[in-house]
């Protein structure tokens, strides 16, 4: 089988399972950090083709604040933000809640490791490249989200 055909069949069974996720369950709270405009609106974008709503806050030092005020399932957070970085937010976020209780998959464009280890070690629990790739977000969401904690709200 071609390696494209492969991939396109992997992600509609991550597609299908998540949907069924969904369907017997509820959606998956899911906040976004991020401020640069166009990335939002893909990420938006691909949130909606799942029929997963999206609470997007610009800011880091939104989003923490907001977290202490409303209940996540789940944290995408942007590495490079400004007035406070994705890793300090992670950190703060973190000494509120937990890695186990709420996951925060980090995102960046960058390739330096080091980075991407900061992030890990501040409290994330995973990291995703942009531009974010379809397989890889329906991994990220199949293996952190816990449907049935949603379910219980």
């Amino acid at each position: 089988m071609d390696n494209s055909l492969q991939q396109e069949s992997s992600r509609e069974v991550s597609q299908e399972i998540l949907k069924t996720r969904i369907e017997i369950s509820v959606p998956p709270r899911v906040l976004l950090v991020e401020d640069s405009v166009s990335m939002q609106l893909l990420i938006e974008a691909i949130f909606q083709s799942l029929d997963i709503p999206l609470t997007l806050v610009e800011h880091s030092r939104v989003a923490v604040e907001l977290l202490e005020e409303q209940e996540f399932d789940l944290v995408f957070m942007d590495l490079q933000m400004p007035e406070m970085g994705g890793v300090e937010a992670t950190k703060r976020i973190g000494t509120h809640v937990g890695p186990e209780a709420l996951p925060i998959i980090i995102l960046s464009a960058t390739v330096q490791d080091h980075e991407i280890q900061e992030g890990l070690a501040a409290g994330a629990n995973a990291y995703l490249a942009k531009p974010i790739d379809m397989e890889a977000l329906l991994a990220a969401l199949l293996q952190y989200w816990r449907p049935s904690a949603a379910a219980d709200q």
